[in-house]
């Protein structure tokens, strides 16, 4: 898939240019996983960016128990100063299903840039369907 955006103003103030696309593949086999690749470029007044990534899914256990690992690759340009910065990011998660209508999810994702900077967040939800 692609998509594209664009956005302007008379004045110049505000534009931007986003470009998005990504690739999937459903179940592919031996592996029985999903598979999806993307890529983005951003161009704005202020800032240039570039995001490529992986993301990989799989059913565990069958209708109870998911898992998902991705990476992307992320640089950032900022125009003012001439500032760059380069992020890995890695994430899991995982989704368990308690009960018919309660799941459980569980996620981690790590933020490590060329700075020697780490960000790392966990988050948790239950939802109940009805």
């Amino acid at each position: 898939g692609l998509n594209s955006n664009l956005r302007f103003q008379e004045n110049g103030e505000n534009s931007s240019k986003n470009f998005n696309s990504f690739l999937n593949f459903n179940r592919i086999p031996v592996v029985k996983m999903n598979a999806s690749l993307r890529a983005n470029f951003l161009q704005t007044g202020y800032l240039e960016s570039r995001i490529f990534g992986i993301r990989l899914s799989r059913e565990i256990i069958r209708s109870r128990l998911n898992g998902e690992v991705y990476y992307s690759m992320v640089g950032y340009q900022y125009k003012s100063g001439n500032y760059t910065t380069n992020q890995n990011i890695f994430g899991v998660n995982c989704s368990l299903k308690l009960m018919k209508r309660l799941t459980f999810y569980l996620y981690w994702e790590g933020t490590f840039d060329d700075q020697n900077q780490q960000y790392q967040r966990i988050n948790t939800r239950i939802i109940q369907r009805f």
